[in-house]
């Protein structure tokens, strides 16, 4: 699949790879997501994603099929694009 969420590796604060965990699985559209896929594709490793899953779950926003599985359970949209030199 591709998707139009940047992707970013290096990333050390948690908020950003959370939004972008959230980002990833809004864009992915409402059946279940494989978490290694999502953990593969946000360049995250297996218990970063473990740990970011379980707060998104234990808050609502996704549900846990089983342990290999998730499925959103919330909205999330962009009303107004930023560029980065707007943002600057």
């Amino acid at each position: 699949m591709e998707f139009l969420v940047p992707i970013v590796k290096f990333t050390v604060n948690p908020t950003e790879r959370t939004l972008q965990v959230l980002e990833y699985v809004m864009a992915a559209g409402p059946g279940p997501l494989k978490q290694v896929d999502i953990a593969r594709d946000c360049g995250l490793s297996p218990s970063t994603l473990n740990r970011i899953i379980k707060s998104l779950s234990d808050w609502g926003y996704l549900f846990r099929t089983s342990e290999k599985y998730v499925v959103r359970n919330f909205r999330l949209e962009r009303n107004v694009p930023m560029s980065e030199v707007y943002l600057t």
